[in-house]
C-alpha cells in the first residue's frame, strides 16, 4: 500500500505549520521543525520502500 505523493505532500505542510506554529510550548520553535521534517523525511522513505517492494512483488508475478 503506497501513499501518493499529493497525500505525502499535504501531511508534510501540515506537519511542518503544525510545528512550526508551536512556539508557546517549552521545545523552541526550531527543534519542532526539525524533528518534523525528520519524520516526514522517514514517512517518505516508507513509502518509497513499500512501492519499490509491492513494484517488484508483482514484477515477479507476471
Amino acid at each position: 500500500v503506497s501513499l501518493g505523493p499529493g497525500f505525502l505532500l499535504g501531511l508534510s505542510v501540515f506537519a511542518m505549520a503544525a510545528a512550526c506554529a508551536s512556539r508557546a510550548v517549552a521545545t523552541p520553535s526550531v527543534i519542532s521543525c526539525q524533528i518534523a521534517a525528520s519524520v516526514i523525511a522517514g514517512v517518505a522513505d516508507v513509502d518509497v520502500l513499500l512501492g519499490v517492494i509491492y513494484q517488484n512483488k508483482h514484477a515477479n508475478i507476471e
